[in-house]
């Protein structure tokens, strides 16, 4: 129907592509192609597509929690994604397999089992090994006892090694062996005869051919009845953190970002643009509040690359300082960048920091400089709070 957009529009995703990862981070671009991507298990979780205005379910889900996980594929904002001013409102699933159904129902909690350790396992098998050896029964004997050459084995009895072990096939078929077989023996045998599997002859299947067709039924709205109705504290952060960034021109958001003493309208600017914003409920809104909301913003939208530098510049002068010394001055403006603010403990036994030195800045500052940059650290926390509250 649209030759011109042939290989690039749609795109298949699958682990066997040399090139997945690199598809994935394009799809989630909005001026990259490709804009519908077809894939299994590798779009179900950890990326965001905030363009995802429509998922199609082909395959049958019975996890709850890789069924919310694929759902919450669609529900990342997007503004202006319909036009200026058209933010994105909704996004549609198309499940063909009747999951939807599914998880509509009022089904049981799971009480998942912790897994095992692997080194459990071998243990428990053995132990289950020797206590069947008692109730061994004559079908399983007979089962076992197809491993001689007379059966699974025969024709191949001119082979050179299979006639080698011809002789402890022959025991292995008679009940006389299995009388007072110990766990060394059966394990001795099992190492003696594993390399016999190979001249089984497999049995062959006749290929089944089927010719079904597919019958599509009527499209049924369905709400889903246990979709959460407030919202969690990640999907809360995630919400506001997207509002901000798409804001990111208002005046008190500014000051906040470029590390300025913030006041009292400030924070009320803050509080005001995280209530429009739709994030979340009241009580999403006072837990904010309850750590500082001034921190809370700053550590959603990042803080100013420059402000940071500004802050340690004199670290970053390599006249003055050794190369180790402004690399991890460094490490500390890029994570001030990413997360707004950093505490103080994290550059004494914290990775990037430690990074093979256990005593972090210790062992690279003498005390007077550690007692310099922690303050410098401390102090892009204090400006979060209004002036005059300590």
């Amino acid at each position: 129907m649209y030759p011109e957009l042939a290989g690039h529009f749609a795109q298949v995703i699958t682990h066997g592509y040399p090139y997945a990862q690199s598809l994935i981070d394009t799809f989630g671009v909005t001026e990259k192609t490709p804009h519908i991507a077809i894939s299994v298990d590798m779009l179900d979780t950890g990326i965001d597509v905030p363009d995802a205005v429509n998922l199609v379910f082909f395959k049958l889900v019975r996890s709850r929690s890789k069924f919310w996980q694929m759902i919450s594929r669609g529900t990342r904002l997007r503004p202006d994604l319909h036009g200026p001013g058209v933010d994105k409102a909704d996004f549609l699933v198309f499940d063909f397999c009747g999951n939807l159904e599914f998880f509509n129902q009022d089904l049981p909690p799971r009480n998942d089992s912790i897994a095992k350790p692997l080194a459990q396992r071998p243990f428990e098998y053995r132990v289950s090994l020797v206590l069947a050896i008692d109730t061994l029964h004559a079908d399983a004997r007979e089962a076992l006892a197809n491993l001689r050459g007379d059966t699974a084995l025969i024709g191949v009895t001119t082979i050179p090694v299979v006639a080698e072990h011809a002789e402890h096939l022959e025991n292995l078929a008679s009940d006389e062996w299995w009388g007072d077989v110990t766990l060394p023996m059966l394990e001795s045998a099992r190492k003696r005869i594993r390399s016999l599997v190979r001249f089984i002859d497999v049995a062959k299947r006749l290929p089944v051919y089927t010719d079904f067709e597919d019958e599509l039924g009527d499209a049924v709205a369905i709400e889903l009845k246990h979709a959460a109705t407030g919202t969690d504290w990640a999907r809360f952060r995630e919400k506001a953190g997207a509002y901000l960034r798409a804001h990111d021109d208002n005046l008190a958001l500014q000051r906040l970002r470029r590390n300025k003493q913030l006041t009292s309208n400030d924070l009320e600017e803050l509080e005001r643009m995280l209530r429009e914003s739709g994030s979340g409920d009241s009580a999403d809104l006072e837990r904010a509040r309850s750590g500082g909301l001034g921190l809370f913003v700053r550590q959603l939208v990042g803080l100013d690359r420059q402000a940071a530098i500004d802050a340690f510049a004199r670290y970053l002068h390599e006249g003055l300082f050794s190369v180790d010394q402004v690399r991890f001055v460094k490490l500390i403006i890029d994570e001030l960048t990413a997360r707004g603010v950093i505490e103080p403990r994290r550059l004494f036994d914290q990775e990037p920091y430690t990074s093979g030195k256990t005593s972090g800045i210790l062992a690279y500052f003498p005390e007077d400089d550690v007692e310099i940059i922690i303050g410098t650290v401390a102090e892009f926390t204090e400006r979060t709070k209004p002036s005059g509250v300590a």
